[in-house]
């Protein structure tokens, strides 16, 4: 037996039948998301105020500003909200307004 062996966890394995690309359904649904990551922030934003102009769409469960270790904002936030269609809402009414 080896010394140090570590055990790995693995994702569990999905099988389907194989079907060529002409004989797949289209993907006709938007993708389901809670979570919003917002890029490209300007510096003065504050989480207070993120969560006032996304409030406006729905409930939202927290705003964070990512902030470096001098509590400097590092451009980007993460926003998650209580169902996906008040995340899919904030995010086709936002594009680019912040």
């Amino acid at each position: 037996m080896m010394e140090n062996q570590e055990v790995l966890s693995l994702p569990t394995l999905s099988l389907h039948k194989f079907m060529k690309k002409n004989e797949r359904k289209p993907a006709t649904e938007e993708p389901k998301f809670t979570n919003v990551y917002v890029k490209n922030m300007d510096e003065d934003l504050t989480e207070d105020l993120l969560q006032e102009k996304f409030s406006k769409f729905g409930k939202t469960c927290s705003v964070v500003i990512m902030k470096n270790n001098d509590g400097k904002s590092r451009g980007f936030e993460l926003a998650n909200f209580k169902s996906s269609e008040v995340a899919q809402k904030a995010v086709h009414a936002t594009q680019g307004a912040f």
